[in-house]
């Protein structure tokens, strides 16, 4: 299950997994999954984001902190005449997303040719890569730089710049039955109705659905409801205290249409103010803006899993290190060295740190060399985070030499 579809721009972006086949929350616009050694790791990790060490004083491009839109690009990477001469952090989400990356990279071994954007490399260089990354994340030697070649992306304006969004996994509280508090049903996709599907108005208002048994639980906030539904999954925890992981099933089938940007072209959020916390803030303040969920037809339904959600690649996402890609671009198991945005607690650019990310997921909206969706983890915190980046930084692909 994979999980950010667009406030803005992500337009039935769907990812496959927790960020999978229906819109996200970000401002731009997932086979088996890992079990034992790392299973208490990746929920931990879930919950967590690695502490950011900033970078200050790079000259980006965008204005704005990045807020505006550049040519589209048909060259992705070119060879870096003048490689970074960094050392990225050898961090606990880089290991564990590196570890994991081997058995996504070691299903192209048998390829002669893969194609990644406008470079075509072997499967056995693939593999090579996530084996030798993964021996360099867990020697510790300090060596001198980082030993892999590295291909520059053109970015979003031929320039380099890449845009960086952000996606999470929701938690809501929610009750096996509906009660005066919880109201709102989270539904399982319905079967043998005719096409087209209901909207979203004939559910939530007309209960199109209702009586059907179709409800996987309830929800004491419809705002909640519908931002899972933006993201594609979610953890639900039932009054009992049992939990669930409330996966993407399928959609209704009309088109999404983003409240931010309905929020952004009424003027009640400037645009380069937009983010899920500032959605989120405006409608608790004027509920009467509930009725512009009505806009967007679209609608999503769930099924229940017991399992750690995975993105497309098919292993557990690692918040911090986990992104999605185009996968034209950069395909399931390619490695990253990137100079990702970082952000105050409000929101604001205050420089720039070296990481390792790992293509593990995939998105509708994330198009081309310039765009890539950074997985946080689950809850409120994680979704704060990620719907706040919306900025720009730079990309390197990682070869082994």
């Amino acid at each position: 299950m994979s999980i950010t579809r667009s406030l803005s721009t992500r337009a039935n972006a769907g990812h496959p997994s927790p960020r999978r086949a229906t819109p996200r929350l970000s401002l731009s616009t997932r086979a088996p999954g890992l079990v034992g050694w790392a299973g208490w790791v990746i929920m931990a990790l879930l919950c967590l984001t690695p502490a950011l060490q900033a970078q200050t004083g790079r000259g980006y491009d965008f204005a704005g902190d990045g807020k505006r839109p550049g040519p589209a690009q048909k060259l992705a990477w070119e060879a870096e005449r003048q490689p970074p001469t960094v050392t990225p952090p050898r961090s606990d989400a880089a290991r564990f997303a590196a570890r994991a990356n081997r058995a996504v990279a070691r299903r192209y071994a048998t390829q002669k040719t893969v194609k990644v954007g406008n470079l075509t490399v072997s499967g056995a260089d693939l593999e090579r890569t996530a084996r030798a990354v993964d021996a360099w994340l867990r020697s510790g030697k300090p060596g001198k730089g980082f030993p892999f070649k590295l291909y520059r992306s053109q970015g979003e304006d031929g320039k380099g710049n890449v845009q960086f969004t952000g996606y999470f996994i929701p938690r809501l509280e929610v009750a096996a039955q509906p009660d005066e508090r919880f109201r709102f049903p989270l539904y399982r996709a319905p079967k043998g109705l005719p096409k087209p599907l209901p909207t979203r108005e004939e559910i939530d208002k007309k209960g199109a659905l209702a009586g059907r048994g179709l409800e996987l639980a309830w929800s004491d906030d419809l705002l909640a409801v519908y931002f899972l539904q933006v993201q594609g999954s979610g953890r639900l925890r039932f009054q009992d205290g049992r939990e669930i992981w409330a996966a993407y099933d399928s959609g209704n089938g009309h088109p999404y249409k983003s409240l931010g940007r309905l929020l952004v072209e009424r003027g009640s959020i400037p645009a380069d103010k937009i983010s899920l916390r500032a959605i989120r803030d405006w409608m608790r303040a004027h509920p009467e803006d509930m009725a512009l969920l009505d806009q967007n037809p679209s609608y999503v339904f769930f099924k229940e899993m017991t399992k750690t959600p995975t993105g497309a690649a098919g292993i557990p996402l690692i918040p911090g290190a986990s992104v999605a890609a185009d996968p034209a671009i950069m395909p399931a198991g390619t490695i990253m060295l990137a100079e990702v945005p970082v952000l105050d607690t409000h929101g604001r650019l205050i420089g720039h740190e070296w990481r390792l990310l790992f293509a593990h997921d995939i998105g509708g909206a994330i198009k081309g060399p310039g765009h890539l969706d950074l997985f946080f983890g689950l809850g409120t915190a994680a979704g704060d985070r990620a719907g706040d980046l919306h900025h720009y930084g730079r990309v390197w692909l990682v070869l082994a030499r």
